[in-house]
């Protein structure tokens, strides 16, 4: 007897004829739709009859393709938006919980549009290429998402442990970030560079290298300061609590040098305030000060035993070595052997690629017959100068984890978090210009003697904008005759005293 038209059996079955009549009944058509529905979320349900679902799929892929649309056009800088969302660093917590949870459900999505297109009594054989099929799109989607995820929990970590919460300078005063011009107010931004070495011979650290980076805001002229480490008499301001002990600068003979303060602000600690969390650092910062005459507005302070870490993450660096060989291990200052400090290969002359092992080395060498502390400053530069040059977005993406992962373990600084904006677009514009240094050689100063209102006036030199380069003139007519030879031209001398370009010094 035929079911009534009305009762709920036939209902079913009428639904069920129309889910029979919409599902795809070849084998290569469900895979295709599949496929499809993997990129666009929602569009076989709309062929399996499920339209409901489909549709609302469709809009919600559609509403987050216009939300990523909108925020692409009020910011098409990618590194940009990058460091937006590094500045937040809960909001990476959440974003890298939100990218998970979306890549599980597109992963359900693709499991249940198959099964919604798959044909009804497909043998074994389909089924398992059907499943091999799923397996490698949700696969396609799990892997970006994860590693997305990734890279959000690894900067959140980064961000929370190495930069500073607040939106404060070294001096404690307010930052007040403004998106239009971020640096209203501040003409140059000075930042101190120091490489603290705490090996194993050692008692402490020492900041070996002594390094102020001074960039203007408006053009991204950087002019790096350098100091040797063995600078004597340094002075400390008045606040600071070495200045009580040391009110005529600091001075016990030859082991008071600049490197030496950060480890002697310890046996003072103290007397610092509470608030104070490295006096190390605040000292070695107050006594920089005073020495160049600078305001500094941020530190960063590198372990360079961690050092070769950070180069091998970027891919190592390409670099004129100079002339001369470096040694890798050697002698000590005063030229007297050490066992622990044997020679154990060369780094070449010439232009080489180093890895963070050799790169390390040739930054901190003063056991070359060239070198000692003040071609060691020189090599530093040289460093710094092929980091900057080299450290493109496509290299720091490329390696980003390990990065990070050295970035943790060898910085300390107080720049604060929500500047990241501010100095992405500050270091685009040091880019674009070649950076000078001067540094603070015994061509310049006596460090056992310095003079620092020299220093002061050299620095407050450095510090105005290059010149603009004279125009070609057109060659003069030779008044030689045949007999007789010109005067080959002198190659021009440079001022130790002057800020020079940095490519200069370094080819």
């Amino acid at each position: 007897m035929p079911a009534d038209p009305g009762t709920p059996t036939s209902f079913r079955a009428r639904s069920r004829g129309r889910r029979d009549r919409t599902r795809v009944r070849t084998f290569g058509g469900s895979l295709g739709l599949t496929v499809l529905g993997a990129l666009l979320p929602g569009s076989a349900f709309l062929v399996a009859g499920r339209r409901i679902l489909g549709l609302a799929l469709l809009t919600t892929i559609g509403m987050g393709a216009m939300l990523v649309v909108g925020v692409l056009l009020v910011e098409r800088d990618p590194a940009m938006i990058a460091a937006q969302l590094a500045s937040r660093p809960n909001l990476l917590v959440v974003l890298g919980i939100v990218v998970l949870i979306g890549a599980l459900a597109w992963v359900a999505v693709i499991i249940t549009s198959h099964l919604a297109v798959r044909p009804a009594n497909a043998p074994g054989w389909q089924r398992a290429i059907g499943v091999a099929l799923v397996v490698v799109l949700s696969a396609g989607v799990l892997l970006p998402s994860g590693i997305a995820s990734r890279y959000a929990f690894a900067t959140h970590d980064l961000v929370s442990d190495v930069f500073a919460p607040g939106q404060v300078d070294a001096s404690g005063e307010e930052i007040v970030v403004i998106r239009e011009n971020p640096w209203k107010g501040r003409p140059r931004v000075n930042i101190l560079l120091l490489g603290g070495d705490a090996g194993d011979d050692r008692t402490g650290l020492r900041t070996d290298t002594v390094i102020l980076a001074s960039i203007d805001t408006t053009t991204g002229d950087t002019v790096l300061l350098s100091l040797p480490r063995n600078l004597m008499n340094v002075p400390f301001p008045a606040d600071n609590p070495l200045h009580d002990v040391y009110p005529d600068g600091y001075d016990c003979g030859n082991y008071c040098l600049l490197n030496a303060v950060y480890l002697e602000a310890f046996n003072y600690a103290d007397r610092f305030p509470a608030n104070v969390e490295d006096p190390g650092v605040e000292s070695v910062q107050d006594s920089v000060s005073e020495i160049l005459g600078l305001k500094i507005d941020f530190f960063v302070l590198v372990d360079l035993l961690g050092f070769e870490q950070m180069i091998d993450a970027l891919g190592g660096i390409d670099i004129d070595v100079g002339p001369e060989r470096v040694p890798i291990g050697g002698l000590n200052s005063d030229g007297e052997p050490r066992p622990a400090y044997l020679i154990k290969e060369w780094i070449e002359p010439g232009f080489q690629h180093l890895n963070g092992y050799q790169t390390l080395w040739f930054a901190r060498d003063r056991a070359s017959g060239e070198a000692s502390d003040y071609m060691r400053m020189r090599r530093q530069r040289c460093v710094i100068n092929a980091i900057v040059g080299q450290a493109d977005p496509t290299t720091v993406i490329a390696n980003y984890l390990d990065i990070v992962s050295a970035a943790e373990s060898i910085i300390t600084t107080n720049i604060p978090a929500q500047l990241f904006p501010a100095f992405l677009e500050l270091s685009e514009l040091v880019k674009s210009q070649p950076i000078r240094s001067l540094p603070f050689t015994n061509e310049v100063i006596v460090p056992s003697n310095p003079d620092f209102d020299e220093i002061r006036r050299l620095v407050r030199a450095a510090l105005e904008p290059p010149p603009p380069a004279p125009p070609t003139a057109e060659p003069a007519p030779s008044t030689t005759t045949p007999g007789e030879s010109a005067t080959p031209s002198q190659t021009p001398t440079v001022d130790p005293g002057t800020a020079v370009e940095t490519d200069l010094v370094c080819s």
